[in-house]
């Protein structure tokens, strides 16, 4: 990690809301929710501390890819989410998203 004793920021963008087949994170809001079948990117937040939400409105897979890779050498970047109400939440340590939790429904993908 690159900061020691970060605190959860949650930006004040709208809601940002995916309906696409592809989409990436807009980068100024902390809550993401996908609507249809998706593959979203998340790349590099700009403020260390950064929270970022993602919910599943819908019961088709929605796949998440994480960049750069939370654990390094392509060990879980990415989740997907295969049922309504799945959720998983990130975090930017200033180098990386850090996954804090997915919902049970969820997978991580290697």
């Amino acid at each position: 990690m690159a900061t020691k004793h970060i605190f959860p920021l949650f930006l004040d963008g709208d809601r940002q809301v995916v309906t696409a087949s592809t989409d990436s994170w807009n980068g100024t809001s902390s809550e993401m929710r996908v609507d249809s079948t998706s593959t979203i990117s998340v790349g590099s937040a700009t403020v260390i501390g950064t929270m970022l939400n993602i919910a599943c409105n819908t019961n088709d897979d929605v796949v998440v890819n994480i960049s750069p890779d939370p654990y390094g050498s392509n060990n879980f970047n990415g989740i997907t989410l295969t049922n309504k109400g799945d959720l998983a939440s990130l975090m930017w340590t200033g180098s990386s998203w850090v996954i804090l939790s997915s919902t049970v429904g969820a997978t991580a993908v290697a």
